[in-house]
């Protein structure tokens, strides 16, 4: 990995700083699993049984106490040496110690039952939009993943969905938990004075709005921060990359400086936030007070006979004070964290390369199926391409234009051009990897009327660039599992890659990582030829094949072309015409279109600076008279003559 890309991995793509999470994100992160609905309607329910039990043990606590008053202002003259059990004596103390054991017992029993299985349902949601997003961005399309930076990806399969594991479902119990606690401490107060309720009414409209305004705040403070810890980040890495040059030159105090100053930058841009939090709480501890205070007036002015209810409503007004400011942080918390997950929608929202199942049925939508395509479908591998042009994206310019050819089934096709001429382009346009228009069929089937799977297993590939799996060499060789041990090893012997296998304690089963850097690249395009071959693929195209073999292995690869691609339709990429001499066709991108030539001698004839690339052995083999022609020819200036000779030693000249 590059230090640039190191660099991404630091920084995400900036978002509108000034938008909140929306309800819609709220709504869907819910109904991505219907659990979690009927997990909510349960714990409101708790929730219900909570502040009933509340509200009848404070009923019955005051309902004795006053009753116990009446009865000392009046006494019962009949009562008088009447004896009475300890636990049902109005007056008794340990009346209202009961009552306060069994409402918390309850409270805290009916807690159990309703955080368990909230967090539990939340996990399995967490769960569940992993797998969605895994499976968007393997059915995303390559021009979609192209135009999307390394960074990006990681950040959502790392950070975010680290905080919807880790912090989300905890900062969503805490939020729920703390709301209900406040709304049923004010439903207790409103029940006992109606008039509380009028009041908490305008007060909790500027809260809503004061909270508006500093989320909007609040999310650029955060986008500021994070775009100050990306430096930091990105200089440690630097630095440690390139430690022993700094000491060997003695720039330690400057890269310390450097650091500093980033260090600086990113703890100011935290204050600032922590200051803003600060000055929101404030303000927040404002409008309790003008709670509290409109409380103790309502609950004094209505009812001055009763005291006891004036305490418990004062008491309940006090509990309110330290959970809706704790409540308030939480959903500011809670907000931050649902970014994650809105992110999280945007990538399993990505456009799919292939049909989505509609409905509970197995029905696809823009795909149907071709009755002729059968299960020896291709059986000749006869490729037609009529007017395809190719683009990187669907808003981007043409790479190819109206490109036309055709391939016999059995032939080998060579595909030349200039770097960066679309050669590439093309192999990945025939994968249906890129944004496309026109027509390919092959054996006259359209791909437009093919399942994308089954389009793709008429092809083996060996790319340029070749990525090796993370498993073993059965795996990598047979994904599907379904060879037997004494196929893979005879595939193996048959492209020269047996007595590697065999150097590795495990044989077939050794496991292969960080992209089998064991191997050498010639080994790893030896392991896809060996795949294209179990898989019987009838296509097989092959990008850049001798770019990175030495010459033995390159003699393996074309002898395993000639003994294992016999009937195959194959198509080879390159700069040079040395590896394509066995072609019996040649295609010449140029210019974004291209030019079908039937043999080697008349490409080399029509496109000179192919005839001069090639080494003074081969052109002698194709053109055999030139030797003879020569003498008879006048002779020439000597500098000419060295001209020719150093363009003859050139063996390895790129366009």
């Amino acid at each position: 990995m590059s230090f640039r890309q190191r660099q991404e991995c630091f920084a995400d793509e900036r978002e509108n700083v000034f938008k909140t999470t929306s309800w819609s994100t709220y709504f869907r992160y819910v109904s991505t699993n219907r659990s979690l609905v009927f997990t909510l309607i349960f714990i409101a329910l708790v929730f219900v049984i909570e502040v009933a039990g509340s509200v009848i043990g404070i009923f019955l606590i005051t309902d004795k106490i006053w009753r116990e008053e009446d009865e000392t202002t009046h006494p019962n003259t009949s009562s008088q040496g009447t004896h009475y059990a300890v636990i049902v004596t109005p007056t008794s103390a340990y009346y209202i110690i009961y009552i306060y054991v069994a409402t918390s017992e309850s409270v805290l029993a009916l807690g159990f039952f309703r955080g368990l299985p909230l967090v539990h349902t939340l996990l399995t949601v967490s769960k569940k939009l992993h797998e969605q997003m895994l499976s968007a961005v393997l059915r995303a399309p390559m021009a979609v993943l192209n135009t999307m930076k390394s960074g990006r990806i990681m950040n959502r399969f790392t950070k975010d969905m680290a905080t919807i594991d880790d912090m989300l479902p905890l900062i969503l119990f805490d939020l729920v938990q703390l709301t209900l606690i406040v709304l049923g401490a004010i439903f207790v107060v409103s029940i006992m004075r109606p008039y509380i309720f009028i009041a908490a009414i305008p007060l909790t409209i500027v809260f809503w709005l004061l909270r508006k305004y500093f989320l909007r705040t609040a999310q650029q403070l955060k986008q500021l921060e994070a775009e100050a810890r990306s430096p930091i980040f990105s200089h440690l890495i630097l630095s440690l990359r390139g430690l022993w040059t700094i000491r060997a030159f003695g720039r330690q105090s400057y890269f310390e400086t450097l650091f500093h100053k980033a260090l600086n930058t990113h703890t100011a841009t935290w204050h600032l936030y922590l200051s803003t939090l600060r000055w929101f709480l404030f303000r927040i501890d404002i409008l309790f007070v003008l709670f509290f205070t409109a409380t103790a007036f309502i609950a004094v002015g209505t009812n001055r006979d009763k005291p006891g209810e004036i305490g418990i409503i004062i008491v309940l007004a006090m509990l309110i004070l330290g959970t809706f400011q704790w409540a308030v942080i939480t959903s500011i918390t809670a907000d931050g964290l649902m970014r994650s997950v809105e992110r999280v929608f945007k990538f399993i929202d990505l456009p799919s390369e292939e049909a989505k199942p509609t409905g509970r049925g197995k029905d696809k939508d823009l795909v149907i199926e071709n009755p002729h395509v059968h299960e020896s479908w291709p059986s000749r591998g006869q490729l037609e391409v009529r007017n395809l042009t190719v683009k990187y994206t669907e808003a981007g310019r043409a790479i190819l234009q109206k490109l036309s050819f055709s391939m016999p089934g059995g032939q080998r096709m060579g595909l030349l051009g200039r770097t960066g001429g679309g050669k590439s382009t093309l192999l990945s346009a025939l994968l249906r990897l890129a944004s496309t228009d026109g027509e390919i069929s092959i054996d006259g089937v359209s791909w437009n009327s093919v399942p994308l799977q089954t389009w793709r297993k008429a092809f083996g590939v060996v790319p340029q660039k070749i990525f090796i799996l993370t498993g073993s060499f059965r795996m990598n060789l047979d994904p599907h599992l379904k060879h037997s041990d004494e196929e893979l090893w005879r595939v193996a012997e048959e492209v020269g890659l047996k007595s590697v296998i065999e150097q590795f304690p495990d044989k077939l089963d050794f496991q292969l990582e960080d992209g089998g850097y064991v191997l050498s690249n010639g080994h790893k395009q030896l392991v896809c030829l060996a795949r294209s071959i179990l898989s019987k693929a009838r296509i097989l195209l092959l990008d850049e094949p001798s770019a990175y073999l030495d010459p033995i292995t390159l003699q393996v690869l074309r002898k395993t072309l000639k003994h294992s691609f016999p009937d195959c339709t194959v198509m080879l990429s390159g700069h040079r015409v040395e590896p394509l001499l066995e072609c019996q066709s040649f295609l010449m991108i140029q210019d974004s279109s291209v030019k079908t030539y039937d043999t080697i001698h008349k490409l080399l004839n029509e496109t000179s600076h192919m005839k001069q690339a090639m080494s003074n052995q081969e052109r002698q083999k194709l053109f055999p008279l030139n030797r003879h022609s020569s003498s008879k020819r006048a002779p020439k200036p000597i500098s000419s003559l060295q001209e020719e000779e150093a363009e003859d030693e050139v063996q390895d000249t790129r366009l």
